[in-house]
C-alpha cells in the first residue's frame, strides 16, 4: 500500500502512545531491584554495566507494554475505527473497482474476478455483496449472481409473463358462406393480423390484415381460415361441387324449312339446363336448342347447368354470321328457260315456310307495281300486269316482301333486286 493509505494507521498508533500511561506496581519494582542486586553486585571498579542492563530491561518491558494495550484501550480503538464506505462499479473491461473512504482519504483497489461468460446466452450477470473480514474490518466482497432473461424481438424482458402469439385480442369472424366450385366471394378481414385461406389440397392464399380479397373457389371440399403467423385454425367453410357441362355448337348455319338455324346441345351431370343468347334467356326446356339467326354479326351462347346442391356450371360458345338472311331469294331469272327453277321468281324461303306474306315487283323508273302475289305457288314470270307483256330484258326491278307472322327476332319486311335475263 502507499504512504497515503498507511498514514491513518500511523496517526492511530501515535494517538494511542500519546495517551498511554504505564501502571505503577511497587511490588514489581522491588522484585526487579532485588534481582538486579543479586545478579549484578556492586564493584568498585565501574557501575556502567549495571546501568546498561537495567536500561535494556526497562526498554524491553516498556516496548512490550506499549504494543500490548489494555482491554479497555483495545475496545476503544475498535469502536473508534471509522466506517468504511464502498463504491462498486463494473468497467467496460469486466473489472470491478472498489473505493474505500476513511475520513478524507480514499483507497482504490482494483479487483478482477472471473466473471462467467453468460451474457450472450440470455443470462444477465448481477453483483451481490457478501460480508467478509479484512484486517479486522468488516467489508463486503462481490459475488456473481444470475437471473433468467427472456429475449423477444430484441428486447430483454426479465421475469415477464409468457407472450402467446397464437391469440388475438378480439377475433372478427370472416363469415365465409358455403360457396360453389368456380364461384367468387369477397372476404373481408377486419382483424389486425393476416389470415390464410387453405383449401382441401393445402393450397394457401393470404388475406392481409384490415383488407378485402375476392376469393375464387378452385377446389371443392373443406376450407380453413387460419391466423397467418401461427397457423391456428379459426373458421371453416365448404366449397360444394358443381355439375360437369360440355357444350356443342355447329359453326355453319343450316336452313331448316327455309329458316337460318343453328343447333346447340349440352351434356351435363346437372338436373336442368338454361340457355342464354347474348345474356338474354331463351329456354329451360331441354338439353338441345335450335336458334334462328336472321342478321349477320356475332352471337354468344351460354348454357348453365344446375345440380341438387344448387351449384351451377356455365359453358360459352360464340358464332359469327357473315350474311344477312334475305328469304333465300335469287337476283336474276330467265322467263324463256325450260327449267322451272329458273324461269320464274319467288323467294325460295316463301315456298317452304309456313308464313303469310305479300310479294310485289316495282318498276324503279316510275315506282309502279308490275306484279303482286300472296301465294308461293304463283311466282312472277316476267309479265307487266299493266299491259300483260314481258318486261324489258336486262332491266333491274325491285322486289318487296311483307310478312304477316314473322319468327321471333325476325324482321317483317324484306326487299331486293331482280333482273330479267
Amino acid at each position: 500500500m502507499s504512504n497515503k493509505a498507511n498514514k491513518p494507521l500511523e496517526e492511530l498508533f501515535k494517538s494511542a502512545l500519546k495517551e498511554h500511561q504505564m501502571p505503577y506496581d511497587p511490588s514489581a519494582w522491588r522484585a526487579m531491584s532485588s534481582k538486579l542486586d543479586a545478579q549484578l553486585p556492586v564493584h568498585g571498579k565501574s557501575k556502567w554495566p549495571w546501568f546498561l542492563g537495567a536500561a535494556s530491561a526497562i526498554g524491553i518491558v516498556t516496548v512490550s507494554l506499549l504494543y500490548s494495550p489494555s482491554p479497555e484501550k483495545t475496545a476503544q480503538t475498535k469502536l473508534s475505527t471509522p466506517k468504511v464506505n464502498e463504491k462498486e462499479s463494473i468497467t467496460d473491461k469486466k473489472k470491478i473497482n472498489k473505493t474505500y473512504t476513511s475520513g478524507n482519504q480514499e483507497q482504490l483497489e482494483l479487483l478482477t474476478p472471473a466473471l462467467p461468460k453468460l451474457i450472450q446466452c440470455g443470462i444477465q450477470p448481477t453483483l451481490e455483496i457478501a460480508p467478509s473480514l479484512e484486517n479486522d474490518v468488516l467489508v463486503n466482497e462481490p459475488k456473481i449472481a444470475t437471473e433468467n432473461v427472456v429475449q423477444i424481438g430484441g428486447t430483454d424482458i426479465a421475469n415477464s409473463p409468457a407472450v402467446n402469439l397464437n391469440q388475438v385480442d378480439v377475433w372478427e369472424n370472416l363469415n365465409v358462406p358455403s360457396i360453389c366450385l368456380g364461384e367468387s366471394h369477397t372476404i373481408n378481414n377486419k382483424n389486425s393480423v393476416d389470415v390464410l385461406i387453405r383449401d382441401a389440397y393445402s393450397n394457401e392464399i393470404v388475406v392481409p390484415a384490415s383488407s378485402s380479397y375476392s376469393y375464387t373457389a378452385l377446389h371443392e371440399g373443406k376450407h380453413e381460415v387460419l391466423i397467418a403467423n401461427s397457423k391456428v385454425s379459426k373458421e371453416t367453410f365448404t366449397v360444394k361441387s358443381a355439375p360437369q357441362l360440355a357444350l356443342q355448337l355447329d359453326n355453319d348455319l343450316i336452313y331448316e324449312k327455309g329458316l337460318p338455324t343453328t343447333i346447340l346441345s349440352a351434356n351435363s351431370t346437372g338436373s336442368t339446363v338454361e340457355w342464354y343468347l347474348n345474356n338474354k334467356m331463351l329456354s329451360t326446356e331441354s338439353s338441345q336448342l335450335k336458334v334462328h339467326l336472321f342478321t349477320k354479326g356475332s352471337y354468344t351462347f351460354k348454357a348453365s347447368s344446375m345440380n341438387e346442391s344448387g351449384c351451377k356450371t356455365d359453358a360459352l360458345r360464340t358464332l359469327f354470321i357473315d350474311d344477312e338472311y334475305n328469304l333465300l331469294a335469287v337476283n336474276a331469272f330467265d322467263p324463256q328457260s325450260v327449267d322451272n327453277r329458273k324461269n320464274a321468281f319467288m323467294p325460295y324461303a316463301l315456298t317452304v315456310r309456313e308464313v303469310d306474306f305479300e310479294l310485289i315487283i316495282i318498276d324503279p323508273k316510275d315506282g309502279a307495281v308490275v306484279f303482286e302475289s300472296n301465294d308461293a305457288t304463283l311466282p312472277w314470270r316476267g309479265q307487266d300486269k299493266r299491259n300483260g307483256q314481258l318486261v324489258e330484258a336486262s332491266k333491274t326491278f325491285i322486289w318487296r316482301v311483307i310478312l304477316s307472322n314473322p319468327q321471333p327476332g325476325e324482321k317483317s319486311e324484306y326487299k331486293g333486286t331482280i333482273v330479267r335475263l
